[in-house]
C-alpha cells in the first residue's frame, strides 16, 4: 500500500555470533489531511514553531488553511500517523506554470515531532507529496529550508533534490 511502510524487523550480532532483532520501527501511514486531524494539526503546529523561534500564527489563519487542505484544492496537507498520535506533516501547492505548459509543486513546513526523527517518517511524508504532485502532472518540484537545517538538507539531497544557484527572495505580507 502506498504511504505505508510496515514495522521492519533487522538483525544485528552479539559478540557471540548469536542473531538478535532490532527494534521494529512503528508502522507509519502517510495520509492526506482529514476533517478529524485538527487537533492533531494544532499540535504539530505548535511544535512546528516552537523548534522555529517563531510566533504560531492566528488560529483564524490556521483554520483557513486546514480548510482550504481537506477540501478539494491545489492545496494540501499530508500527515504521518503511528498508531491514532499525527506525528509528522508536509505541505504541498500546486501552482500553473508556462514551463513544460505544467504546473509546479512548492513543498512546505516538512515537520517530524522530535521524539519520532530518525525513522524514516520524513522520507515517507516526501514521497508522498512527491508522487502525488507527479500525478498532479507537475514538472519540477520547489522547496526551501535553512542552511543551518543539515539533517533536512541531507534528506532532500537523498530525494534528488538539487541546491539551486542564485538568490531567493520573499515578502512576508502580514
Amino acid at each position: 500500500m502506498p504511504g505505508v511502510r510496515e514495522g521492519s524487523r533487522s538483525w544485528v550480532s552479539n559478540m557471540f555470533g548469536r542473531r538478535l532483532a532490532k527494534r521494529a520501527e512503528p508502522r507509519v501511514e502517510v495520509r492526506p489531511a482529514v476533517a478529524e486531524d485538527w487537533q492533531g494539526f494544532l499540535v504539530l503546529v505548535e511544535a512546528l514553531y516552537q523548534e522555529l523561534g517563531e510566533d504560531r500564527p492566528p488560529e483564524r489563519r490556521l483554520i483557513t488553511l486546514f480548510d482550504d487542505a481537506v477540501a478539494p484544492s491545489p492545496f494540501k496537507l499530508f500527515f504521518a500517523v503511528v498508531g491514532d498520535e499525527l506525528c509528522g506533516m508536509v505541505s504541498l501547492a500546486i501552482a500553473p506554470t508556462t514551463q513544460a505548459a505544467g504546473c509546479f509543486a512548492y513543498l512546505d513546513d516538512v515537520f517530524v515531532l522530535e521524539q519520532y526523527r530518525g525513522q524514516g517518517i520524513g522520507t515517507e511524508l516526501m514521497r508522498e507529496a512527491l508522487n502525488n504532485a507527479r500525478k498532479s502532472g507537475c514538472v519540477r518540484v520547489e522547496l526551501g529550508t535553512r542552511r543551518d537545517n543539515v539533517r533536512a538538507r541531507r534528506l532532500y539531497e537523498r530525494l534528488g533534490f538539487q541546491e539551486l544557484d542564485g538568490v531567493r527572495y520573499w515578502l512576508m505580507l502580514r
